[in-house]
């Protein structure tokens, strides 16, 4: 998980898993992680445990790492506290409600 992401950036393969045809999303030619690519932005659905809702995310092609959870579409809509003081390491989450 990389809190310090601005968007949610996932692996395009995963787009193709859900069906999504990136083919028909406008592409923007960027950066992730240093590395330059084409950039898919799509809306979906995501659900962390009981809690589903709507993100905008960053599907990139042959990303390399593990999928990034961005500040914008996944930590504005949590409060996140993550505990190292126990072996392994607890992540805490609460949704964040608007009215």
């Amino acid at each position: 998980m990389d809190s310090g992401a601005d968007v949610c950036v996932f692996d395009a393969s995963i787009a193709r898993r859900m069906g999504i045809a990136l083919d028909q999303v406008t592409a923007d030619e960027m950066a992730v992680l240093g590395r330059r690519g084409l950039g898919y932005p799509q809306a979906i659905k995501i659900a962390v445990g009981a809690h589903t809702f709507e993100a905008t995310v960053l599907f990139f092609e042959d990303l390399q790492v593990a999928d990034l959870l961005g500040r914008k579409g996944f930590f504005d809509n949590f409060i996140v506290t993550f505990d190292h003081s126990s072996g392994p390491p607890t992540l805490l989450y609460e949704r964040i409600v608007r009215t």
